[in-house]
């Protein structure tokens, strides 16, 4: 990226990176954790509810479906 000077520097950097990362010829490198335990609590702010609740619903149907199951062999 070519060092920019004058008043818009940092409107002109960022509009560099911004071409950068649109760029559908370029590949971005990912990063991904191998080890969980090594990363630090996340505050819940940051978290994604929406997913959490989707596994919350989840699990509370598998919940009941084996709840059901019980009740059917225990009837039985």
């Amino acid at each position: 990226m070519p060092k920019r000077q004058g008043t818009n520097k940092r409107r002109a950097t960022v509009e560099d990176i911004l071409k950068e990362v649109f760029d559908p010829e370029r590949s971005l490198p990912t990063f991904y954790a191998t080890d969980l335990s090594r990363l630090p609590p996340t505050d819940v702010k940051y978290c994604d509810m929406s997913a959490i609740l989707a596994e919350l619903q989840s699990l509370c149907s598998e919940v009941r479906t084996m709840r059901h199951l019980n009740d059917e062999v225990i009837s039985c």
